[in-house]
């Protein structure tokens, strides 16, 4: 079985070098080739999976979205063929969604080229099986590697980053910093803590001015930003890199109230707190830290042009309008549309998924003045209690 077999791997590398740091676990957990979690059989994302993402709660994310990205095609590739590159596609929801949407608007593999790059062998033959169905001739390719898709002119990124591993560190009663290593205690997985392995995690923190109190968790991603600079490095000359995930500011992700830091795991649509629980079955997912993606896209040429909520995000590009439609036909009785008024809500209302993601835009080749994208309009819209959306659409 799988997961045997996982905890055999890790046990064995306990055992020939020691305690090993929480991020090699999840690295192993979550991204081992033939064993890892994303490498299961079974469905993981869905209704039938562990998780829900924003395009597999419904299409209309994927369809909003596309507004955004038709506007920065417009301002990146106005006169070519556009290229967008998805990494880490996972169902293929979002892949299907957009590219059904630049359909709608006449675009076809001369107006428009869809790239995704995703380690997971599984995953991709998932995501070839959904969008060939939806659109046999889509202009979508699959390759090895970001390195290998550009020059693209729109990167998206739904729900990658928070999967990356993170070092857990934490500060002893003296102030001094540690890191939680992985060992084997009575027969099972637990913590021990040790030096800090990764120098630069420490730096990010120190960067930011994060002190928390003696005793408490912070879960630190370095390779968000490792991943940021690949990314970089495949840009066309004019380009938008678009990061959508958990998390937010650093200041709201390292806050105090957060003593167990931001880790958390999810097996059939459960969340779990022991990362030990299901090696291999179960997700594992921290807090991005959005504003270490800032300094270092800028320190890689990368303006910011944003952090809003997903929900102020996806009211600025019209998503309440679908919403209202709905609430229309359900007010007549359509049990269907009153179903899915329900999901579409949730993907921008606070009690949500509209406060729960950020969407970060960056931009590269815009020297002199910084497009005005219709997805980052400020001040923030806020949304309609169902209730008013009910009332509004008896009015009309």
């Amino acid at each position: 079985e799988g997961k045997s077999e996982l905890l055999r791997l890790i046990l064995e590398e306990i055992h020939r070098q020691g305690a090993i740091p929480f991020a090699r676990y999840m690295d192993l957990a979550l991204h081992h080739p033939e064993h890892g979690y994303y490498a299961q059989e079974r469905p993981i994302i869905g209704q039938e999976g562990d998780f829900l993402t924003s395009p597999s709660f419904h299409p209309a994310f994927g369809r909003f979205l596309w507004r955004q990205v038709r506007e920065m095609l417009d301002l990146a590739a106005p006169r070519g063929q556009g290229r967008v590159l998805e990494i880490g596609a996972g169902g293929g929801h979002l892949a299907r969604d957009l590219l059904l949407a630049a359909r709608e608007e006449g675009y076809d593999g001369d107006r428009l080229e869809y790239v995704i790059v995703d380690e997971s062998r599984r995953l991709q033959e998932r995501q070839r099986d959904l969008i060939k169905a939806a659109w046999p001739e889509a202009p979508v390719r699959w390759v090895a590697s970001v390195e290998r898709a550009g020059p693209v002119h729109v990167v998206l990124m739904n729900e990658l980053m928070s999967a990356f591993p993170v070092h857990r560190l934490v500060r002893d009663a003296s102030g001094r910093w540690q890191e939680l290593y992985v060992t084997l205690r009575d027969g099972a997985l637990a913590y021990q803590p040790g030096s800090v392995s990764e120098p630069r995690a420490l730096r990010i923190l120190q960067e930011e001015g994060i002190e928390p109190p003696p005793g408490h968790i912070v879960d630190v991603n370095v390779g968000a930003g490792d991943m940021l600079r690949a990314i970089a490095g495949a840009l066309a000359r004019r380009a938008f890199v678009v990061t959508i995930d958990y998390g937010g500011p650093a200041s709201e992700v390292y806050r105090a109230g957060r003593p167990q830091g931001s880790l958390r795991g999810y097996y059939r649509q459960q969340r779990l707190d022991d990362p030990f629980a299901r090696p291999g079955e179960q997700d594992l997912t921290a807090d991005l830290d959005f504003t270490y993606l800032q300094r270092v896209g800028r320190t890689l040429g990368l303006r910011d042009l944003g952090l809003v909520p997903q929900g102020a995000f996806l009211l600025n590009l019209g998503i309440e309008e679908e919403a209202l439609s709905l609430a229309r036909r359900a007010r007549q009785g359509d049990l269907a549309a009153d179903f899915e008024l329900q999901r579409v809500y949730a993907l921008y209302a606070p009690e949500g998924l509209g406060e729960a993601f950020w969407v970060l835009v960056q931009a590269r080749g815009f020297r002199w003045r910084a497009p005005r994208l219709r997805g980052l309009r400020r001040p923030w819209p806020i949304p309609r209690a169902l209730s008013e959306l009910f009332l509004t659409a008896r009015e009309a």
